[in-house]
């Protein structure tokens, strides 16, 4: 763009296998790095590219902050080689810039201006503006409130290219209230058969929603217990309160929680009754979370209930496709307590990303971050439409012209 060469995320593929990252990205080219959010898809080989270069880096203080918990436990867990140290990570928040929401940046003939993308605390959209075309890039997005965000707030200009994830492309999501409510309604149900309830839940966002809903709801009545990072996350994010939709709602919900400290704290927790655990990981890959499944699924009178997107082949898709549970070693154990998966996506819908697109009458839209199949379904239905779309997959080169 205008002689500069600018990336927007390099993130990596987080398996249950081995870890995938991008294709190579020389840094020496690089004018600028702009990070949507923190999650590892988006900023996962980031530090990669900090070897040797300073790159500047734009991004929100809490996504940089959140950024730095996620890295540095990606090099802590993971059981390959990664492409990069904790040094590279340090040198990669050394050239961070932060930005804040609609103030924009200039490089040269070139502005971005950052809004709030809705997706998780701190995630941004960029509206990008080079005089003779602009362009958003919706990074992942989420148009509709939950309890802990608001939705994503684009200006309702009128754009000639859109770059848009598709997540749910195939999908809709149901009313968030009332996934709530079920939830809420499930979780009792458990509670009065003196039963205790374990929620895996993502470290960054979604565990925090869930203890807003813990308290919106009453909830906090009973024992409510939160373990593994999203602990650390959650302290983070009160220094950001105001970035969240309702912050006295979220005061509230951390003064209600008990936070697990240690294996010995775990034991315990699971000698008694009627409690309510929050924690990762929330495909249930590792973290404390498998530590009480292994514990808490032969119980008819236990719920585990599932928060969060369960990718093929995950632990959480095998607990819900086929009611077994990984014990020790090599073991499965067949799962007797309630296991139930409630929609509180953090990403917007088929529904939601169409009428984002009818709404800044955008003339060409690209569609990223989607399977192939959902992203062609949806640029069938723009192509339809009357607008241009693309559904670019790895190494594809595509040329906008204003």
């Amino acid at each position: 763009m205008k002689g500069k060469k600018i990336l927007f995320d390099y993130g990596a593929m987080i398996t249950e296998r081995e870890p995938k990252f991008p294709l190579h990205v020389r840094p020496k080219e690089l004018d600028a790095i702009f990070l949507t959010h923190a999650h590892l898809d988006h900023s996962g080989t980031l530090p990669l590219l900090y070897i040797s270069e300073k790159i500047p880096l734009y991004t929100t203080k809490l996504t940089a902050e959140l950024a730095s918990v996620l890295l540095r436990d990606f090099i802590k867990i993971s059981k390959y080689h990664l492409p990069f140290e904790a040094r590279e990570i340090q040198r990669m928040l050394n050239s961070v810039k932060y930005i804040e929401y609609g103030d924009s940046i200039e490089l040269d003939s070139i502005t971005i201006t950052p809004v709030d993308a809705g997706h998780i605390p701190g995630s941004t959209s960029f509206i990008v503006d080079t005089g003779d075309m602009k362009m958003l890039i919706t990074g992942d997005i989420n148009t509709n409130d939950t309890c802990l965000l608001s939705a994503s707030k684009i200006p309702k200009l009128k754009f000639d290219v859109v770059i848009t994830e598709a997540t749910y492309a195939l999908y809709d999501h149901p009313p968030r209230e009332k996934v709530e409510r079920i939830l809420v309604q499930a979780i009792e149900e458990v509670l009065s058969s003196n039963g205790s309830v374990l929620i895996p839940s993502f470290s960054v966002g979604r565990s925090q929603e869930v203890l807003c809903i813990l308290c919106k709801y009453g909830l906090d009545s009973y024992p409510i217990f939160i373990d593994g990072m999203a602990r650390k996350v959650s302290s983070i994010l009160l220094k950001y309160k105001s970035m969240l939709k309702d912050p006295k709602l979220y005061e509230r919900s951390l003064e209600a929680v008990v936070k697990v400290d240690g294996r010995r704290m775990r034991k315990d927790l699971l000698k008694t009754r009627q409690n309510i655990i929050v924690t990762p990981a929330g495909m249930l890959k590792g973290g404390p979370a498998r530590f009480y499944l292994r514990r808490m699924c032969r119980e008819a009178r236990n719920g585990i209930f599932l928060v969060s997107y369960q990718a093929p082949g995950s632990t959480g898709r095998v607990v819900l496709s086929k009611g077994t549970a990984p014990v020790d070693g090599k073991g499965k154990a067949r799962i007797k307590a309630r296991v139930e998966w409630f929609d509180l996506s953090s990403h917007t819908s088929r529904s939601g990303i169409l009428s984002l697109i009818e709404e800044l009458k955008a003339y060409e839209v690209i569609i990223v971050h989607t399977t192939l199949n959902g992203g062609l379904s949806l640029a069938n239905i723009l192509r339809n439409r009357g607008l241009k779309a693309e559904v670019p997959t790895t190494g594809d080169i595509i040329e906008i012209t204003s």
